[in-house]
Formats: C-alpha cells, structure tokens, sequence
C-alpha cells in the first residue's frame, strides 16, 4: 500500500515566497496501525515593542533625530527580538486611540528558518516601520502639550493587552522626556520631589510595566535653549522611579543612544 502525503517547502522568492508542494510516497503495511502525521506551524515569538514619538510643539526632540533612533537603533532593538512593533504619539493621540495596530513586524517565523526569508522579513520590517514613523510626523498634531506620562500609561496598557502575551516586552520613548500636559506639566511643576510628583502625575499608580525594558531616546535634549527646563539629573530620578516602581527596567536615558549628541 502507498499514500501520497503533501508537505510544505518553504521556497524564498525575490520579495515574495512560494509554497510548493512535495508528493512523497510511502510504503506503509496494512499490519501496522494508522499514523498521522501534523505539520507544525511556525511560533511566533509574541515579543512587542511600542514607539512613542513626539509631534508637539512643547516637543525638544527633533524629529529628524527621533527618525534617525528609529531607523539606527529600534528597528535593530525589533530585529533582535523578533518583535512586533506599534508606533504611536505623545501629543495626545494615543490616549485618544485606544485601539492599535502593528505597526511592522520583525517576527521571522514565517520564513521557517530560511536565512534568505528572515533577512527578507527584517528588511521589510524596517521599511514599514520608517514609513509609519514618516506619516505620524506628517500628521497634524492638533495638541498644544507633550504628554509623556500619559502616554507611558497607554504603553503600558497596550503591552498588557497585546496578543501573545509570551515574550519580550518594550517601550522607546522619543522625547525631552519633559511631560507638560496636566496633571504632570514640568515647566510649572518640575519633579524635585520624586514622591509629591509621582503622586501627582500618577494618581491611580504608576503603570504597570512589570518585566518591560523603557528606552528614553532623547531625554533632556534642549536643541537651541540655553536654559533647561528641567535639570536633567531631576528628570532622570523621577522617570527611574517610575519605571522602576511599576516593575520594569529603565534601560536607556540619555539625549542620544547614537553616539553622537542631540544637544546641538
């Protein structure tokens, strides 16, 4: 007796893949009990990563300096951890858009360890994930305040709900990391006293950002003010122990993770 069974074959194609099918015949006795056999399908990873970029005008971080941290430095991040990737707003709209979608995917386990295919996947990951990052700073903004705390919020939120909860977990923040909509606006109110000023930035808690690793891309980067708004040694203190109280791990604070400064 012989049965004909159908395997798939991953086959990488020029930016596209093919699946063909294999006829492979068995000799199977009739003695012996039936087999199944079940293919597996590919495990996604489940890793996330949420980028958060500023558009408004109370903004210090340039723009073309949070693209340049996007493109050199997260989708990198992303490809490291074979993660998903959503990209959202400051300014407000997050908190207004409580529904998200993935943004780009560096997940390789739809090219079932083809080397060719994950190259394939990451690269058209980083495409998808510029031109995301593009139109969110082409949007008008229509908010007047950069909320960095609430927005934090909504991360964290976004991380806990997301399909596949296995998995690395990240926030990148690209900002001053100077949250001036209320009721946490530093330029009247600077965080010297972390406690009062958690309090008031966080009156239900802090979020829970149990196991995430934050990435503050930006942070106390003032291009063109000779002041500071808010010394940067108190910013740091503050969102260290945001982080750090809501279970996460503050990974980078810095004006540039690049190598080079932003406080031209």
């Amino acid at each position: 007796m012989t049965v004909a069974l159908t395997l798939r074959t991953y086959i990488h194609q020029r930016g596209r893949y093919r699946i063909e099918r294999l006829l492979l015949v068995m000799p199977l006795l009739l003695a012996l009990p039936s087999c199944g056999f079940v293919e597996s399908e590919p495990r996604p990873s489940g890793a996330l990563l949420v980028i958060l970029g500023d558009r408004s005008p109370s903004g210090m971080a340039a723009q073309d300096s949070q693209r340049r941290h996007v493109s050199d430095y997260f989708a990198p991040l992303a490809a490291e951890h074979e993660a998903r990737v959503v990209v959202a707003s400051i300014d407000g709209a997050a908190l207004d858009q409580p529904e998200y979608h993935d943004s780009a995917t560096f997940d390789t386990a739809a090219a079932q360890d083809n080397p060719d295919g994950e190259a394939d996947i990451r690269e058209e990951g980083r495409r998808e994930l510029l031109a995301e990052t593009d139109a969110l700073f082409a949007a008008e903004s229509g908010a007047a305040a950069s909320d960095v705390a609430g927005a934090l919020g909504w991360a964290a939120t976004t991380l806990r709900n997301a399909r596949g909860g296995e998995g690395w977990r990240g926030v990148a923040i690209l900002s001053d990391a100077v949250s001036t909509a209320p009721p946490c606006n530093m330029l009247l109110s600077p965080p010297v006293d972390v406690e009062a000023a958690i309090a008031a930035c966080f009156p239900a808690g802090v979020p829970d950002l149990t196991g995430v690793d934050v990435y503050f891309a930006g942070a106390t980067a003032y291009p063109g003010v000779d002041r500071p708004p808010v010394a940067a040694d108190v910013l740091e203190a503050f969102w260290t122990a945001v982080v750090e109280r809501g279970g996460g791990t503050l990974r980078a604070f810095a004006p540039t993770l690049l190598g080079e400064s932003t406080r031209e």
